[in-house]
């Protein structure tokens, strides 16, 4: 893990070479990410997640290490809410394309500096699924455009880490705030 791509100065490189709706994108999902903060600590308008994968740069470099990866659950006020879960991606891997339609191409650091984003064709996958010829169908795909450092990414909770305890942190003030949020729903309908 290369820590200067974990840096203010990194994030402050990539807001120069980023187009304004792009660093506005960057910027919001940040905010959004630090307004979910633990239950049990006093509301910090300066928190941090510290671990929090921002950047496509930053999961290239953990390609040794692992991600951590929390699916916010679904919300309905008829169903109330499922739990976020928590994937563990080992020795994460970036495809350029969709392994199953255009075959396995793993993206570079390099790659990213010389490429512009297109979000539809970047995949993120597990290295022992990729290993062979062929990719294996019962491998994890993800589609990068699902997760919050691709721009423009739809907008939900999901986050990235690549530190596991603060990632059940997340989870865990995550859950609370869907919980609490789905029974402030449910209390206002039930009046009306």
């Amino acid at each position: 893990m290369n820590p200067e791509l974990y840096t203010d100065e990194f994030r402050n490189f990539k807001y120069l070479k980023s187009s304004s709706a792009e660093v506005s994108y960057f910027k919001t999902a940040r905010m959004s990410a630090n307004l979910i903060q633990p239950w049990d600590q006093e509301l910090d308008p300066d928190f941090l997640w510290k671990t929090r994968v921002e950047f496509i740069e930053q999961l290239i470099d953990l390609r040794h290490d692992s991600v951590y990866i929390i699916f916010a659950g679904l919300t309905n006020i008829r169903d109330g809410y499922e739990d976020p879960s928590l994937i563990t991606i080992e020795k994460p891997v970036v495809l350029g394309s969709n392994p199953i339609l255009r075959g396995i191409r793993e993206l570079t650091l390099e790659d990213i500096l010389t490429t512009q984003f297109i979000e539809a064709s970047y995949c993120l996958s597990e290295e022992k699924y990729i290993q062979g010829p062929e990719f294996d169908l019962n491998g994890r795909i993800f589609n990068l455009g699902n997760l919050p450092i691709i721009p423009f990414s739809k907008p939900d909770y999901t986050e990235m880490f690549y530190d596991k305890d603060e990632a059940e942190k997340y989870r865990s003030a995550l859950t609370i705030m869907l919980r609490n949020k789905i029974n402030a729903i449910s209390s206002f309908s039930v009046r009306l």
